[in-house]
C-alpha cells in the first residue's frame, strides 16, 4: 500500500498550500502596513501591548502585539518575542507565521491605544 494515495501529487498540493499562506501573509503584511501608517500620521506617540500572546510555541516562545518606537526611531506595531531578551521587530518585518497571527489582533490593539490615549 502506497503512502500516497495515486491521485494526489504532493508537488501540487505543496504549491496550493505555499500559494495560500502566502496570500495571508501578504494580505495581513498590507494591513499592518495600513493601520501602521495611519497610527504614524495620527502622532499617537503612546506605548501599548496586548496581554494576550499572538503565538505560543510548546513553552519556548511567546510573541506579543504592541505599539511602540522602534529603535529605528519610529513608531510603529511591534511584536516582542517574550521568552527570550530579543528586541521589539517591527510586525511588517516578522515572520510570516507571525504576520498572520498578528492580523486578528489588531482591532484589539487599536482599542487599547485608544484608550490609553484618552488617559493622556
Amino acid at each position: 500500500m502506497s503512502a500516497t494515495p495515486p491521485n494526489t501529487d504532493p508537488l501540487k498540493s505543496i504549491k496550493e498550500t505555499a500559494a495560500g499562506i502566502n496570500k495571508q501573509a501578504a494580505e495581513a503584511t498590507a494591513e499592518i502596513r495600513r493601520v501602521s501608517q495611519e497610527l504614524r500620521k495620527a502622532y499617537v506617540g503612546v506605548e501599548v501591548w496586548l496581554e494576550e500572546p499572538l503565538i505560543l510555541d510548546e513553552g519556548e516562545y511567546e510573541y506579543k502585539l504592541g505599539y511602540a518606537k522602534h529603535e529605528s526611531g519610529g513608531w510603529g506595531l511591534v511584536m516582542h518575542e517574550v521568552s527570550s531578551d530579543a528586541e521589539i521587530a517591527m510586525l511588517e518585518n516578522a515572520p510570516r507565521r507571525v504576520r498572520i497571527a498578528a492580523a486578528p489582533f489588531i482591532p484589539a490593539l487599536l482599542k487599547l491605544i485608544d484608550e490609553e490615549l484618552k488617559r493622556q
